[in-house]
């Protein structure tokens, strides 16, 4: 049972106590940031930061990440035991695939490495770990957006929405929520490297794999397609030529249908 107490505070900051520890902000340029500036914040474990309004959003590789104030989703929430960004995206992305997957039924929901959820050829839902230094230690920090009851139909731009698929607004406030359960829940048995059950959940639901990518390695470009995602978070890439695996973590370009697009 989650019980809300919402105060307002002279900085335009509703803090919603409950067992899920919601900081709740009007506007804010990112809420990665927000909680890199409030340093005292990242001792709580699953703390969340929500805003209605980012005015900086960003993506990884410091893309930005646009999202429509009152329509879509945009929060972050810590995660305070010091594991690698990349495990973190992995155990995040199948959180919160886990979540959608209730509103969404169709085969067409898919995870691309390392970070995105897409529905078909378009991207639903962006997340960015970065790995913070406090005083205690370190910490992720997850960021997470989701197209949520924004309108995309007709778009060029590669992006859809909850909306979009289903017909039909969804409760913020209850995606929200529900999103945080999985986190908790699935963070509950975090390992590393990634155990065979979450690597399972993930290649069953992935869009990656079977892809043609450009990847460099040693700073020389190359031609391959993804065979496959392994327990320290890279993909395996076979060059064109069929002779050389090549494990990746970065600097990957997937080929997609109507365009290329760096992840």
């Amino acid at each position: 049972m989650i019980t809300v107490l919402k105060i307002r505070l002279s900085s335009d900051i509703h803090f919603m106590k409950n067992d899920m520890n919601i900081i709740r902000l009007d506007a804010v340029d990112s809420t990665n940031d927000y909680l890199k500036r409030e340093k005292n914040l990242l001792t709580n474990n699953f703390l969340s930061v929500r805003a209605d309004i980012q005015t900086a959003g960003k993506g990884r590789n410091s893309r930005d990440w646009i999202s429509v104030p009152g329509l879509d989703l945009t929060f972050s929430v810590v995660y305070n035991t010091g594991v690698n960004p990349q495990a973190a995206s992995i155990y995040a992305g199948a959180a919160v695939l886990r979540v959608l997957k209730k509103y969404i039924s169709s085969d067409d929901l898919k995870i691309k490495w390392p970070n995105d959820i897409y529905f078909g050829d378009s991207k639903l839902c962006g997340i960015l770990c970065e790995m913070v230094k406090h005083d205690d230690g370190f910490c992720v920090i997850i960021g997470i957006g989701i197209n949520v009851n924004s309108e995309h139909a007709g778009s060029d731009k590669g992006y859809i929405s909850v909306f979009d698929i289903i017909s039909e607004e969804t409760c913020l406030d209850l995606l929200h929520r529900e999103i945080l359960l999985s986190l908790r829940e699935i963070f509950t048995d975090f390992s590393y490297p990634v155990p065979d059950k979450i690597l399972n959940e993930w290649r069953d639901n992935n869009c990656s794999i079977g892809c043609e990518v450009i990847y460099i390695c040693n700073d020389i470009e190359s031609k391959g397609t993804v065979t496959g995602i392994n327990s320290d978070c890279s993909i395996s890439v076979l060059d064109s030529d069929g002779i050389r695996t090549t494990e990746c973590f970065d600097n990957v370009i997937f080929f997609e249908k109507k365009a290329q697009k760096a992840v």
